[in-house]
């Protein structure tokens, strides 16, 4: 086995592992299981500690066994600790290693499946959606190193069937500063169409901060082009 495959197979140990243990069927959730390891190690420190006070040997059975009891659990914590940076690690390494070029029908395809989830909010997973909006971040960040690929891209979604595709589509753009008077106008269609409801406050509220201030962020720390 070469150490790829050996990597590989680690690291499909340990997600196993991490999916068990994070599973919907546990009893306890992975944040209480965790804390009650934690509060049960504690209270056999103070177990050992008072049965030293109290002048018992240390070969005594009963001072052995909080011993023996503190070991495993702290083993067990340690094995979970260790697991899950397992997984960040090879993660992390995985997606640097193997990151796909961007093309112009991935970011619209991106910016469609992340957008869907705030287009319809009242049936929208909350921790979903913030992912995908994370994502969008991740790829915003890629496209401002790559001023060309977004001005080829971005556009295209200024006629998506998604709403908030548009609108996300628009305010990268003057984010950007690029096809500033076609993201204007994809906005003020928005909000001068009665049927939108509450996509024309959020149309709104980007095109009075683009024409207030001047610029757009995507995100705080985002450079403000020229």
């Amino acid at each position: 086995m070469g150490m790829g495959e050996a990597m590989k197979y680690i690291y499909n140990l340990a997600r196993r592992f991490q999916s068990w243990f994070i599973s919907k069927n546990m009893v306890f959730a992975r944040s209480g299981l965790y804390a009650l390891l934690c509060l049960a190690l504690a209270i056999l420190a103070y177990c050992f500690i008072d049965a030293g006070a109290a002048g018992h040997d240390l070969r005594h059975p009963y001072v052995r066994s909080l011993v023996i009891c503190m070991l495993i659990i702290a083993a067990i914590l340690v094995l979970y600790a260790l697991m899950h940076l397992l997984v960040v690690v090879i993660t992390l390494a995985g997606k640097r290693r193997h990151k796909k070029p961007l093309t112009p029908q991935m970011i619209k395809d991106q910016y469609t499946e992340s957008c869907s989830e705030r287009a319809n909010m009242l049936s929208a997973d909350y921790r979903k959606g913030t992912r995908e909006a994370e994502q969008l971040v991740r790829i915003f960040k890629r496209l401002e190193g790559n001023i060309e690929l977004a001005e080829q891209t971005l556009p295209l979604l200024f006629v998506d069937m998604n709403i908030v595709a548009r609108i996300k589509a628009a305010a990268h753009c003057l984010a950007l500063k690029i096809c500033v008077e076609q993201a204007e106008l994809v906005l003020q269609d928005i909000v001068d169409e009665q049927s939108y409801v509450g996509f024309r406050l959020n149309a709104e509220m980007v095109l009075n901060a683009w024409h207030e201030q001047g610029y757009l962020k995507v995100y705080p720390e985002q450079e403000v082009r020229g």
